[in-house]
């Protein structure tokens, strides 16, 4: 389960949406991570889910991958999962160990 202050309860639009109905898994979240490669830090993607379990494993793994979840909503017909793309970590230079 997710944690409730990872989860922001204020509606946004979503920049982008993708619908993983029937999609099993693992391309679920080869075609979610593929997505979500293409679009910008901040930009939030809207999951439409049928399969209970895919939608809490894809919860969790993109969560663990630094995403933050904005929402979570039970449809009559699957799950939807908005997803904010989390911003690029800035990169530190390289230094050889021992130095």
């Amino acid at each position: 389960s997710i944690p409730s202050w990872r989860i922001q309860e204020y509606p946004m639009p979503s920049d982008e949406t993708l619908d993983l109905s029937g999609i099993i898994k693992p391309y679920c979240l080869l075609e979610c991570k593929s997505v979500l490669a293409s679009m910008e830090p901040g930009a939030i993607l809207s999951i439409r889910i049928l399969d209970p379990e895919t939608y809490e494993d894809l919860s969790t793994i993109l969560e663990r991958s630094g995403e933050i979840i904005v929402s979570r909503k039970k449809m009559k017909h699957g799950f939807v999962l908005r997803v904010r793309k989390h911003e690029q970590p800035t990169s530190r230079p390289h230094t050889e160990r021992g130095e």
